[in-house]
């Protein structure tokens, strides 16, 4: 989200900027013609490892999605992504706690396993999806052993939002370029 703020930002303010931007859609594009279903695979996949890890992001190629597929399927596809990234980090938090504890994330982790349980109401685990960076909940709920459907509905429920947003986000800043 920030990445994209940000990319908004020096677009609308720096003409430099902005070309480098349009160069990178009409990159993105002919690559998207070219190999389809690799791009879709590349987009997928890094909108799934940018919910697991918190350093990567997909929102720089949100943009460039919408401009070589269109809005649906963008948000069908960073839907998918981060889908599967809640799924891989739910089982990362399940199966393999103890290695996430030599992990920078155990210090975060630990403050949000002390406030939750196994028990947590759902509503209080869909506003904590909500409010926190996404690859943290599905670790700690994962080695908390919270239902994964529940965990599961929340993640669907706060990443489907998000995704709204973000998609109409980046159709504002190609509407601007009038791309």
């Amino acid at each position: 989200g920030f990445l994209l703020i940000l990319a908004a930002v020096l677009v609308w303010h720096s003409p430099r900027f902005e070309e480098v931007f349009l160069k990178a859609i009409q990159f993105f594009r002919e690559n998207a013609v070219e190999n389809p279903l690799a791009a879709i695979a590349f987009f997928t996949a890094l909108s799934a490892l940018s919910a697991t890890f918190f350093l990567l992001s997909s929102a720089p190629l949100i943009p460039l999605a919408i401009a070589a597929w269109g809005s649906p399927l963008t948000f069908e596809l960073l839907l998918l992504g981060w889908i599967l990234g809640g799924m891989l980090t739910y089982g990362a938090g399940r199966a393999a706690y103890p290695l996430v504890k030599k992990l920078s994330l155990y210090e975060r982790t630990t403050y949000y396993r002390e406030k939750l349980t196994p028990r947590s109401q759902f509503w209080f685990v869909l506003l904590f999806r909500l409010a926190i960076p996404a690859e943290i909940p599905g670790y700690v709920l994962g080695s908390l052993r919270y239902s994964f459907g529940k965990y599961m509905l929340a993640t669907f429920v706060s990443e489907f939002l998000l995704a709204i947003l973000v998609v109409y986000a980046s159709e504002a800043l190609l509407l601007r370029n009038e791309i």
